[in-house]
């Protein structure tokens, strides 16, 4: 497993990490052989914060998450939005294989 911006060997969780976070920056309809691919997230970040809009994020998350990313089973998704265009994403997860947690928070870029 290969880090996409350096070229460099990563851990099996850090790959899971980094598909996870391409699935949530790629907006639907914009890869020519996989329409579906992807979410809302992107073209919406500006859009006004209220709890119904969180739920659909979330849930378009969610959906993309368990179509592209097979290696793991979502538990929970928490969608943090504290300055606008900066969402922070929280993911737990179970890794299908092992039956290991899998946690992560990151920013979305």
């Amino acid at each position: 497993m290969i880090d996409r911006n350096t070229g460099l060997p990563i851990s099996e969780n850090e790959h899971i990490i980094q598909s996870l976070l391409d699935i949530a920056t790629t907006a639907i309809g914009t890869r020519v052989m996989r329409r579906d691919y992807g979410t809302i997230l992107v073209p919406k970040i500006d859009a006004p914060m209220n709890a119904e809009y969180r739920m659909l994020l979330m849930s378009s998350l969610m959906m993309a998450f368990t179509q592209y990313e097979p290696r793991i089973e979502i538990r929970r998704i928490n969608l943090k939005i504290d300055m606008p265009g900066h969402p922070k994403i929280e993911i737990e997860a179970v890794k299908k294989e092992t039956n290991d947690t899998f946690t992560f928070e990151r920013e979305i870029k």
